[in-house]
């Protein structure tokens, strides 16, 4: 990483097993076709498991990233209105985050959930709960999440249900304190649903904040 600003934090004992993380400076980065169209820096972060040594892309938990740039980055973009957004294969999704700005240094942080391609944009007026890619394919190579981003500054406990079209529920996620969540299109026995159309339903403490297919 050139940019050793730019860092993960990730809290004492959080995760059982050992893990290490990595964060590569990406220059070509993706364009979307809908506003943000581009990030203004982008980093893309692994993880792995330092005993079996695999990836690592759920992690089980929230960890920080800290994303740096730089006033001379930005250019005119408002700098009040910068935010860490991730790449989910098809658009730059914002995350609810916090700014630094110290001299000519930006430090945009913000929780996440799961590791993937993150970039320092300039955030667009979007509702409260982003979903995508939809569709998407479990086990492809690409698109085989459907991530769902929300507003949770108060960390309260988020439910994500899915259930198919008769009514019955397929798969029930939980969490506390994220701001995101995935389905990667398993059932609550670890079976790959048939193709189709599901229901979600996502619920942020006690207030339902999104529902649809």
């Amino acid at each position: 990483l050139n940019d050793t600003k730019t860092k993960l934090v990730v809290s004492a004992n959080r995760f059982k097993e050992d893990r290490i993380y990595y964060i590569e400076s990406i220059s070509n980065l993706p364009v979307s076709t809908k506003e943000p169209k581009n990030a203004i820096v982008g980093y893309d972060i692994t993880a792995q498991n330092l005993t079996t040594k695999e990836d690592i892309k759920n992690l089980g938990g929230s960890i920080t990233v800290v994303l740096h740039t730089t006033l001379d980055q930005i250019g005119t973009a408002d700098k009040n209105n910068l935010a860490v957004g991730f790449w989910n294969g098809l658009y730059w999704i914002s995350l609810v985050s916090k700014i630094t700005i110290e001299g000519n240094d930006i430090y945009v942080q913000a929780d996440t959930s799961h590791l993937t391609l993150y970039g320092v944009i300039v955030k667009n007026n979007q509702k409260e709960l982003t979903v995508g890619p939809n569709p998407f394919t479990p086990l492809s190579s690409q698109y085989n999440l459907i991530y769902f981003n929300f507003n949770n500054e108060n960390s309260e406990d988020v439910e994500l249900k899915i259930w198919d079209l008769t009514g019955v529920l397929v798969k029930n996620i939980t969490d506390s304190g994220v701001y995101n969540m995935n389905w990667d299109g398993r059932n609550e026995y670890g079976g790959v649903v048939e193709g189709g159309i599901y229901l979600y339903q996502l619920k942020v403490g006690k207030a339902i904040v999104g529902r649809g297919t």
